[in-house]
């Protein structure tokens, strides 16, 4: 894996990380309250440990061929468990004649566009038009955008909800959300909604 794809995993991951709070924020009661600080502690343990262990932690690697039953001895103190251990961050070594190295150019992405489930997922799209037609939008459907910039979307019938996550100069056509429209850490959004939209949430982000 290149050093870029894991750095772009581990941004995603952080921001996917922070935006659930836009939810938790919501809740009113004392109780709730202190039933999603509990959740988001429990939480934070996989976070770290995923960050950590990643890209192993994506894969079984151990010799069992019965995962679950490894995972039972473990829990009973069966086999012991080595604490996850983070990677040593590199330092960049200051170039001959003392200045910093620099940078090496970005890569640029391919454009993905992938359903899965109930959800479309677009990423790293510059300059395009992309437009889901009433046979690819239903009710139950979310529409997620990532780095995307200088696009126009159109999103034609009634949809459940999206969210858009470091985007740039986005021009959003919509018919109907029927729940939250989300946008974080994004800049000049423009949202026109041909219907509706009852609730908007918008997070660190310039010009919407």
């Amino acid at each position: 894996m290149s050093p870029g794809s894991q750095k772009d995993f581990l941004e995603q991951f952080s921001d996917l990380f922070g935006a659930v709070d836009i939810q938790g924020m919501k809740l009113d009661s004392k109780e709730d309250k202190a039933w999603y600080k509990a959740f988001r502690a429990v939480h934070q343990d996989f976070y770290e440990f995923i960050k950590s262990q990643y890209p192993k932690v994506l894969k079984w690697a151990g010799a069992e061929k019965d995962s679950v039953g490894y995972y039972k001895k473990a829990l009973g103190g069966e086999i012991k468990v080595a604490e996850p251990v983070a990677a040593p961050v590199p330092v960049a070594k200051p170039a001959a004649g003392g200045s910093a190295a620099k940078k090496a150019p970005a890569v640029k992405k391919d454009p993905v566009k992938v359903l899965k489930l109930k959800t479309w997922e677009c990423s790293y799209f510059v300059g395009e038009t992309i437009t889901f037609e009433e046979s690819e939008v239903d009710p139950n459907m979310t529409f997620n955008f990532f780095n995307c910039e200088k696009c126009t979307i159109v999103i034609k019938g009634k949809f459940k909800g999206s969210m858009f996550m470091r985007c740039k100069k986005i021009d959003l056509k919509l018919d109907e959300c029927i729940s939250v429209l989300e946008v974080i850490r994004c800049e000049d959004m423009k949202i026109r909604p041909e219907q509706k939209v009852p609730q908007i949430n918008v997070e660190h982000t310039q010009a919407c």
